[in-house]
């Protein structure tokens, strides 16, 4: 498969996942009794991914490796920020009184009032697990855009150097 068909690929998956996170936040809105907070992360981060997501689209219907380049700095903030995830739920891992890494990981259980800490270690490897299969896919994702904005650009590059010279 050409990187730019692959592109094209992860381009229809990203917006496939967009629609999905503004049913999600929907849901989430309204199951929170129109909690603004939920909505209003559910919406900036739905601009910033539908810009990022038609920059990708122009950038391969106009093969133009520039528009290539917000995805790659979007993506690239998301797997650092899965990294410090990673981070915080090692430290969550290793604690055993209760602190922000701790509470961090606590927070996201069904039942926040537990104070179970073996269920807080449970729920950190979790994290881990499914954040390091994070950081493959979209390292992957990365790599494949990342190889098609080289090749607009090389194929840029040559066009400009490409001299018709006639003889006669």
């Amino acid at each position: 498969m050409h990187v730019a068909t692959g592109a094209k690929v992860i381009a229809i998956l990203i917006t496939i996942g967009l629609v999905l996170q503004v049913i999600q936040s929907v849901v989430s809105f309204t199951g929170n009794s129109g909690h603004g907070g939920v909505l209003g992360m559910g919406v900036g981060s739905f601009i910033i991914g539908a810009a990022v997501v038609v920059c990708l689209f122009l950038g391969l219907r106009s093969e133009r490796a520039v528009f290539l380049l917000p995805y790659l700095v979007v993506q690239g903030l998301g797997m650092i920020g899965c990294g410090l995830l990673i981070i915080l739920c090692i430290i969550a891992l290793a604690s055993t009184t209760s602190g922000f890494a701790h509470d961090f990981v606590k927070g996201f259980s069904y039942n926040s009032s537990t104070p179970d800490d073996d269920a807080i270690r449970v729920m950190a490897i979790v994290f881990i697990v499914v954040f390091i299969l994070y950081i493959a896919i979209q390292a992957w994702f990365f790599w494949v855009v990342y190889k098609c904005y080289v090749f607009f650009r090389e194929q840029a590059l040559y066009a400009h150097k490409m001299v018709v010279g006639y003889s006669g």
